[in-house]
Order: structure tokens, then sequence, then C-alpha cells
């Protein structure tokens, strides 16, 4: 459990040989233009990555839940608003597109494994982030379409989408009485806008927005009025991905740390020759190795039973935690260069923030830890 075995090994090799060569060089050119480069991800799905979690009878490569966490991690190391976009485009979402008919999954899910589609699930409204019980949006069924209301923040992919899983609710008279749909790109009444962020500027993130949004009846997702129980069947893989995500951040805090103290010199030495810089790198490198060990341990254990809510909670919060922790101590180590975009760390520090709110708050998690006690 705790040694990733030679064929991940293998992943891991050429995921950080792909992102040194394709993405490192062009890491501050996609931040500063805010842009997601689509053609990039495209040339990372040909290598089969995003379809590595799903069965091989649907083009996947029968993975893990680790397999992805070792990929999302390598990129989030370079370059964090590609990680996440590319991880959302085939993850989430489409895990919940392998509930569909068969003819959902043959016009979507397939093409999503392939890399050909790009994917985005929309949850989070203006008020209503963790309380994914108080949505507004509505679908209600007329004739042969369900007729969409509503709007949707900080949704990762939404201008870039081909199709955008959306829950909305669907009976007023229960509590959460949510469904799931399939809307694609330019479907009649939805409307994407690009959201003005101060993190993970390579990644697109949209506001949508609904008005009498008009989509065929089968693309209901699931059954009807159980949206929420399809989310949280994949809510902890969720949780775990991410996690690993944050650690990712993380170590290219550390490696940039690690390059920029035995190079840069003070009072005749460099900086690693301090026992002060020694020792405050020696427990970031610990405090790394435990954050990665408990990754491992929550991807087997929701591997084993989905339902694993508590692990995947300490696993994501204690991820981000590190990230924080390890990323201020880094750009610490680089004094004014870490403030910079000169240096990698200056960029990646700019994205650890995000780690405290993605995939359930600090508090909402430490919620569902506190229900697994009792």
């Amino acid at each position: 459990m705790w040694k990733l075995t030679d064929e991940q090994q293998m992943i891991q090799k050429t995921v950080r040989e792909w992102a040194s060569a394709k993405l490192a060089p062009v890491a501050e050119k996609y931040e500063h233009e805010k842009v997601f480069p689509v053609h990039l991800y495209k040339e990372f799905a040909a290598l089969g990555f995003p379809g590595i979690r799903y069965p091989e009878a649907i083009g996947g490569g029968g993975g893990g839940i680790l397999d992805m966490c070792i990929w999302v991690k390598e990129l989030a190391k370079v370059l964090p608003g590609f990680a996440i976009s590319s991880s959302v485009a085939c993850g989430l979402g489409a895990k919940m597109l392998s509930y569909g008919t068969p003819e959902q999954q043959q016009k979507y899910l397939l093409p999503t494994v392939e890399g050909e589609m790009i994917g985005a699930f929309g949850l989070t409204e203006p008020n209503a982030g963790s309380d994914a019980t108080n949505l507004l949006t509505r679908a209600v069924l007329e004739g042969d379409e369900w007729v969409l209301n509503g709007s949707k923040t900080f949704i990762t992919n939404g201008c870039i989408a081909d199709y955008i899983l959306v829950s909305a609710r669907t009976d007023s008279s229960q509590k959460p009485g949510i469904s799931i749909f399939i809307v694609p790109k330019d479907s009649p009444g939805m409307s994407a806008m690009p959201i003005d962020k101060n993190c993970w500027y390579s990644s697109d993130t949209a506001l949508i927005s609904f008005e009498n949004c008009r989509i065929p009846a089968d693309h209901l997702l699931g059954p009807l009025n159980q949206g929420l129980d399809l989310l949280t069947k994949n809510l902890n893989e969720g949780r775990v991905t991410f996690a690993a995500f944050c650690h990712g951040v993380a170590e290219g805090c550390f490696d940039g740390a690690l390059a920029y103290v035995h190079q840069r010199q003070a009072f005749g030495k460099t900086l690693a020759d301090f026992q002060n810089t020694q020792f405050k790198l020696a427990e970031m490198k610990m405090k790394l190795e435990l954050s990665w060990t408990y990754i491992m341990r929550a991807a087997a254990e929701v591997g084993e039973n989905p339902q694993a809510a508590m692990s995947a909670s300490i696993c994501k919060n204690w991820s981000a935690q590190i990230s924080e922790e390890v990323a201020r101590e880094a750009r610490h180590l680089l004094g004014g260069y870490g403030c910079m975009n000169e240096y990698a760390v200056g960029r990646l520090t700019r994205d650890v923030f995000v780690s405290e709110v993605g995939e359930g708050t600090r508090e909402i998690n430490w919620r569902v830890i506190w229900k697994a006690l009792n």
C-alpha cells in the first residue's frame, strides 16, 4: 500500500517528463494570458491519462484512484491551473456519467475518457456552495424538454466545456429533490461568462446562467430527484484526488525552494549551508512525506469503499493544510523573489489558498469527520 507499483512509477515518470518538457516552459505565458491551453490538454490526453481511472471496457486504463492522483499531482507541481482544469475535464463529472444510459455514455463518457471532450460540473451557486440542498436552479419538464432557470458560479471549465453536468431542483415539495442534467455547450438559453479571479489563472472559471434553457428530456442523468445521492457516491474520490492536487502544489514549492537555497549566496555561504535553512527544509519534507502516505492510504480505502468519508475528508483537509504551510515556508526562503513570477514558487504560492475551500471547506470536512465519530 505504501509503495508505488512499477506501473505507477512509470505513470509518474511519464507525466513528470511531459510536464517538464511541455508545461514548464510555457507556464508563465498561460498564467499571464489567463488561458487554459486546450491544445496541450488534448496532447496530454493522447497519452491516455484522462481515462486511466475508467474501465477498459469503455476505453479506459482500468486503473485506480491512486493512478489519477499521481498524474494530477505531477501536473500541479508545474502549473496548478492546468492541473485542476484537466482533472475536472475527466474527473467527477465523467465519473457520474458512468451511471448514465448506454446512449449517454456513448455520446459523452467515451469521448471524455479519450480526451476528445472536456467536461464540467455545475453545483455551486451564488448563494449555495457546501449546502447542496439549498439550490435555487430549477428544472421543469415541459413536453419532451427540460427547462432550466438559475445560475452556477465558480464552474471550472465553464466556458470551454463540451458539456456541463448541472444540478437542479426538480421537486420543491421534498428535500433535496435534486436531479442532474447533461447540458451540451451552446444549448439555447445557457450562457457562460469568465470570472475575474486572483488564482488558477491558467484554469477556466465561469459564471453560468440559465434562462429558459431547453434540453431534451433524455438528458436527465440518473434517477429523477436522486441527484444528490449520485453526487455523494463520487464525492469522496473527488476529495482524495483534490488532496493529491494540493500535495502537488506543495511539492512544486518545496522543489523550487530547495533549488534556490543551493544557489543563493549570503555572508560567503549558500543559504543551504545554514542550519536554520536545513532544519526548515527537513521539516517541510517530513510534512510532505506524511501527507503523501495518507493520500495513498485514503486512495486505497475509498477504492475499496466509496463511502469511506472520514478518510477522504481527513486526507483533503490535511493535504490542504500542509500545502499552505509548505508554500508559506518556501516563499519565505526565497525572500523577495518569493513574490516574483520569475520563480515558480511565486506563482505556485498564489494558488495555494484555494486548497482550503476546494472539495469542501475545512469546516465541512471537519463536520464529516465528526459525524463519522458518532
